[in-house]
C-alpha cells in the first residue's frame, strides 16, 4: 500500500459528511492543458470520479478513476465501474472493459496501453487497445503487480513488484521491458516508470523497518539506486536531464506532501494535518503535482501545486495529473 492510500484510510475513518456534500468549484483555474483526475465519496459511501480541466469538471458517477493519459485532443481515464476495471475515452459513452485489474495507462500515437494484473492467475499483463498481453512469470508462487507503464517507440516498459506468498514473504521491486523482467531490489516496491532517451527511471521505496514501518524513498536510473531520504514515492518525471519524484513523508501524527528535484526535497504542505503528493508532471520550467491536503480530518481537499502554489479543486482526493 502506498503512503497516500494509508493516509486516506486514516482520514476517512475520522471524517464527517462535510467533505462530500457540496460540489466545490475549482479555485484559480489554470489553462486547459492541465488535466487532473480525482474522487469524492457521498454520504452513503458511493464514489464519484472527476476529471478537472480548464476549470471545467466532468463527472463519472458510480465510478472510481485514478489515472489519466492525454494525446493531442484525446483524453483517457482509467478506473473501475461496478467492480469492473475499464478505461474511457472522454466524450464517448461506453468504457473499454478489461479482463483483469488495470492500474496504469499510457498513450503512444493512437494506441492505448494499460498495465495491470490478470486476476485469475495473479500474473502481470498489459492491454493494447483492449487486447491483453500476458507477461511470463518466473515463479508461479509469486503475486506480481504492475504500478507504472511507459512506451518508447515499439518498446513497452512496466514497473511494479512481485511478492512470494508461500516462502519468503518478501516483495521485490522490478520492471519489465517487452516482458523481460529486471530485478531492482528486495524488500522494495516500484511505483512509477519513465523512459528518457536510452535511460530508464523507476521510482519506489525500500523497507527500512517493519516495527514501526519505515521506508526509504528511492529511484533507479538504469538499475542503479539513488536514495532520496525517508518517505515513499508515487510518481516520477524527467525533463532536461532533471529528475523529479513526488510522494510523502510521515512522522507521528502527520504526513506531508513533498517532491524531490535531483535529490533535493521540496515541501509542499508543511502546515497541513495530512497531505500527500500522488502524481507529478513537468512542462518547461513549471512543476505540477497532484494530491490532497487537509487542515483537519473533516475537510479533505483535492489539490494540485504549480511550482509549490496550491490550487484547490474541491473536496476529495486528486490521484493523477497530466500537463500538455
Amino acid at each position: 500500500m502506498n503512503i497516500y492510500a494509508a493516509v486516506i484510510i486514516f482520514l476517512l475513518a475520522g471524517c464527517s459528511s462535510n467533505n462530500s456534500t457540496t460540489d466545490d468549484a475549482p479555485q484559480n483555474p489554470q489553462p486547459n492543458n492541465i488535466y487532473v483526475v480525482g474522487t469524492r465519496w457521498s454520504e452513503d459511501g458511493d464514489a464519484t470520479a472527476w476529471l478537472w480541466s480548464d476549470g471545467q469538471v466532468i463527472t463519472f458517477p458510480h465510478t472510481e478513476v485514478d489515472n489519466v493519459a492525454v494525446s493531442g485532443n484525446d483524453v483517457y481515464v482509467l478506473g473501475d465501474k461496478g467492480n469492473q476495471s475499464c478505461y474511457w475515452k472522454v466524450g464517448q459513452p461506453q468504457p473499454v472493459k478489461l479482463e483483469g485489474s488495470g492500474s496504469t495507462i499510457a498513450i503512444s500515437g493512437k494506441d492505448v496501453y494499460v498495465g495491470g494484473t490478470d486476476n485469475k492467475h495473479s500474473i502481470p499483463c498489459y492491454w493494447k487497445n483492449g487486447q491483453k498481453v500476458s507477461l511470463p512469470v518466473n515463479n508461479p508462487a509469486d503475486y506480481e503487480w504492475v504500478s507504472g507503464i511507459a512506451i518508447s517507440g515499439n518498446d513497452v516498459y512496466m514497473c511494479g513488484y512481485n511478492y512470494n506468498v508461500s516462502s519468503t514473504g518478501i516483495s521485490t521491486a522490478v520492471y519489465w521491458k517487452n516482458g523481460q523482467q529486471v530485478v531492482l531490489a528486495e524488500n522494495a516496491i516500484a511505483n512509477g516508470i519513465v523512459v528518457s532517451g536510452n535511460d530508464i527511471y523507476v521510482c519506489g521505496e525500500q523497507l527500512l523497518s517493519s516495527s514501526p514501518f519505515m521506508w526509504t524513498a528511492i529511484y533507479w536510473k538504469n538499475g542503479q539506486q539513488v536514495v532520496l531520504g525517508l518517505g515513499t514515492t508515487n510518481g516520477i518525471a524527467v525533463s532536461n536531464n532533471d529528475i523529479y519524484v513526488c510522494g510523502g513523508t510521515c512522522s507521528p501524527g502527520k504526513c506531508t506532501a513533498i517532491y524531490w528535484k535531483n535529490g533535493q526535497q521540496i515541501v509542499l504542505a508543511e502546515n497541513a494535518v495530512a497531505s500527500v503528493a500522488t502524481g507529478i508532471a513537468v512542462s518547461g520550467s513549471d512543476v505540477y503535482v497532484s494530491g490532497f491536503y487537509a487542515e483537519n480530518v473533516k475537510d479533505i481537499k483535492a489539490v494540485y501545486w504549480k511550482n509549490g502554489k496550491k490550487v484547490i479543486l474541491g473536496s476529495g482526493i486528486a490521484y493523477d495529473i497530466v500537463v500538455q
